[in-house]
């Protein structure tokens, strides 16, 4: 289902996953979320662009048949944009066609929001937002940047720089930008109040 390049990807964002749980330097992010397991941080950073290359109409099937209220959960506008559908559509899949175990809510919301900001994340969703970054397919100017400060437990720093970084290149894809960036790169702004030089791609 995925392209050798996909397939290598997912590897790395599970691994980058196995690190964020355990964490270093005094930090383990899989302490602030006990209802979730080892692994399950690495399956849902294997897994979670399983549909990523899937069609429009494959995703919006597995939505509409199995879990139509996560895509009522993505802005009108978005809801043909195989970015913002993919997360949501490759958790409905993994649900209800391969995990029948059933893993934990919050395992299957990771992968629904990795790839945009939705109110109220968990620790490991915005783990997994970050971690698909710090393994990017086609390497682009900070992503050193950004895993660096990652791995050193500055999740938030992490992902203001992220989502910063997002809402000035994405467009230049062609792909909308979901507004609830805006939204949390001001929330986290308020919180950190960096200088203008952080968001640099260069430098420390």
């Amino acid at each position: 289902m995925l392209t050798p390049t996909r397939f290598q990807h997912c590897l790395g964002v599970a691994k980058s996953m196995e690190k964020a749980f355990h964490g270093g330097l005094g930090w383990k992010f899989g302490e602030l979320e006990p209802q979730t397991t080892e692994a399950d941080w690495i399956t849902a950073g294997l897994l979670h662009d399983v549909l990523k290359e899937a069609s429009v109409p494959t995703m919006l099937w597995w939505l509409r048949t199995y879990e139509p209220d996560w895509l009522d959960k993505i802005p009108k506008p978005l809801q043909d944009c195989p970015t913002y559908l993919h997360g949501p559509a490759g958790a409905a899949y993994i649900k209800h066609a391969i995990d029948f175990e059933k893993r934990p809510k919050k395992f299957y919301l990771a992968i629904v929001q990795h790839a945009g900001e939705y109110p109220g994340m968990s620790v490991m969703a915005r783990c997994l937002h970050v971690a698909d970054m710090c393994s990017p397919t086609m390497p682009f100017q900070g992503y050193d940047k950004l895993a660096r400060l990652f791995f050193q437990g500055r999740l938030s720093e992490a992902e203001m720089l992220l989502d910063a970084w997002i809402i000035e290149s994405v467009g230049d894809f062609g792909v909308p930008i979901h507004p609830q960036y805006f939204v949390r790169l001001e929330e986290l702004k308020n919180i950190l109040k960096p200088s203008e030089d952080f968001f640099s791609r260069t430098g420390p």
